[in-house]
């Protein structure tokens, strides 16, 4: 019934079912840090249109581990300016519609994430092991949305959202 955006079979640089929609962004005051509040990326979110692309570059390593670099795009929205509370009941969201699709407005709601990963492979079965960075985040403000920028090399290890696949050889 409802689309989830975000984990390691979407974006992989969001959490599982963390993205979207759209723009939308739920604040988190209490976790304000000298006066900036931050995006809340603890609840899950759900939509009724789903657009997701990814394109990865795999290569060996040694033996049965290869690596991976990957680049995710996409997010979801609502139909309607509606979602579902935690419960799983549905709300309905009047205060705005950045989570509402719009055909204007979704390439500038398109988010977009990068990282690298290692993949054993088992011949079978594949065990995936990714970091993801997130580079275009639709839920800030804009002119804050890119994030490329606010990486340091020497903090780079605190930022990334890992995710653990395992699935079948393709």
């Amino acid at each position: 019934k409802y689309f989830f955006a975000g984990g390691s079979n979407s974006i992989r640089a969001w959490a599982p079912r963390r993205l979207g929609p759209g723009a939308y962004a739920q604040y988190d005051s209490a976790s304000a840090v000298n006066g900036i509040v931050s995006i809340d990326y603890t609840t899950e979110r759900a939509g009724d249109i789903l657009l997701e692309s990814s394109i990865e570059f795999r290569s060996n390593l040694v033996g049965f581990i290869d690596y991976a670099l990957f680049l995710d795009a996409g997010n979801m929205w609502l139909w309607k300016s509606a979602g579902l509370k935690d419960d799983g009941s549905e709300f309905i969201e009047n205060e705005n519609d950045d989570g509402k699709f719009n055909w204007g407005m979704a390439p500038n709601q398109i988010a977009i994430g990068t990282g690298f990963g290692l993949r054993l492979d088992f011949s079978f079965l594949v065990l995936r092991l990714d970091l993801a960075y997130r580079v275009l985040d639709p839920g800030l403000p804009k002119g804050d949305r890119f994030l490329l920028d606010n990486y340091k090399l020497n903090t780079l290890w605190k930022e990334p959202t890992l995710n653990i696949g395992i699935g079948y050889p393709f």
